[in-house]
């Protein structure tokens, strides 16, 4: 079996392979977490939502040629494969996650709507972005800021 493609997580090491799987290794333990089936050739590129959440795997073979989904929650295929005319090699998402880009040998690009996809298979949640933390600490060090301005006019106040 030979390794095609790799991506990490924050806890996960991700892998495409010759063998048609995609396997997630838990990287504290090196123990396997979860063997993704469904592509019927090689995976040949692998890419991860921003948040982490959703993999984009895609197949350079004759007997395959399809990008696909899947939930990192559960190792699960979303929606069904998302098929090319001719071998398909590469495989990115946009920034924000909601559009997903495939390169085929056929010359061409091609954009998928990968926030109409979930919203079919009624995984919307699983766009989420992770800024939604990072508004929670914004506003967690707003307060602190607000605390500590008040805490230094008292101060200053006093002198």
């Amino acid at each position: 079996m030979s390794v095609n493609c790799l991506a990490w997580t924050a806890d996960r090491l991700i892998s495409g392979s010759n063998d048609n799987t995609i396997r997630t290794w838990d990287t504290s333990t090196w123990l396997p977490i979860a063997v993704l089936t469904g592509h019927t050739g090689h995976v040949s590129d692998i890419a991860l939502s921003p948040n982490g959440r959703l993999l984009a795997s895609i197949s350079w073979s004759y007997w395959d040629r399809s990008a696909r989904l899947w939930n990192l929650d559960d190792g699960r295929p979303i929606g069904y494969p998302l098929q090319h005319r001719s071998d398909a090699g590469r495989v990115s998402f946009s920034a924000d996650g909601t559009l997903l880009a495939t390169a085929s040998d056929d010359k061409n690009a091609y954009t998928w709507d990968v926030a109409a996809i979930l919203e079919e298979a009624g995984l919307e949640e699983l766009l989420q972005l992770v800024s939604c933390s990072f508004e929670s600490l914004f506003n967690q060090l707003n307060s602190s800021s607000r605390m500590l301005k008040n805490h230094f006019s008292t101060y200053a106040t006093s002198l």
